[in-house]
């Protein structure tokens, strides 16, 4: 059943738009890498280059990963969401979506961290990564390798982007993501008057 508040398979007929914007949708992700991708990334970095373990690095990029699928099928937010107050909702049912369409509307993130898991366990069979001893070190490695300038390397990391600016032409803002798993990203109502009301009760 479509929840009242959102019109989400009809025109949008009321002046507030129900569905999330673009700019909001870009603050979640922004307050989601700096919460969970940024520590998270220091973490693998740490277990690549001082701890030299690769499989330690990798579960650090697949924690990552794993984030984003998980919290939005369970709760139809991420932190970055939840703080922005947004959400993931199926388009056939208005409720929370499962996960089959969390891990769909994910592809274009999947195809990144496959990407990023690829190159890194390239850095680290490569011979010259034996020489490395500092982040420094590190970066400046990185950044000769041979895959450093790879064309599919640099299509896969920008997946994400190419698919968010479908929102600009879709009447309900949906990424090209949210077209194939059938979800819609809306402001949430519930959350939105919550914080309204707070101090007004007795």
């Amino acid at each position: 059943m479509i929840p009242r508040h959102f019109p989400y398979l009809g025109p949008v007929q009321e002046q507030v738009s129900p569905y999330a914007s673009f700019t909001n949708r870009a603050l979640a992700r922004i307050i989601d890498i700096g919460l969970i991708s940024v520590p998270l990334n220091m973490l693998m970095l740490v277990s690549l280059v001082f701890l030299r373990s690769l499989p330690l690095a990798l579960l650090w990029i697949i924690l990552d990963a794993a984030y984003k699928p998980i919290m939005e099928s369970h709760w139809g937010y991420t932190l970055g969401k939840k703080w922005r107050k947004i959400k993931v909702i199926s388009q056939e049912t208005g409720g929370l979506m499962d996960m089959n369409q969390s891990l769909t509307r994910f592809i274009p993130w999947a195809i990144a961290y496959f990407a990023s898991i690829f190159v890194y366990t390239r850095h680290f069979q490569d011979p010259a990564f034996g020489e490395v001893t500092t982040m420094e070190q590190y970066f400046e490695f990185a950044a000769s390798h041979v895959l450093s300038g790879n064309f599919l390397i640099s299509v896969a990391n920008n997946l994400t982007i190419f698919s968010a600016v479908w929102m600009f032409s879709d009447p309900f803002r949906r990424a090209l993501h949210d077209r194939f798993a059938k979800t819609i990203v809306v402001n949430d109502v519930d959350a939105i008057e919550r914080e309204k009301n707070v101090g007004w009760e007795d």
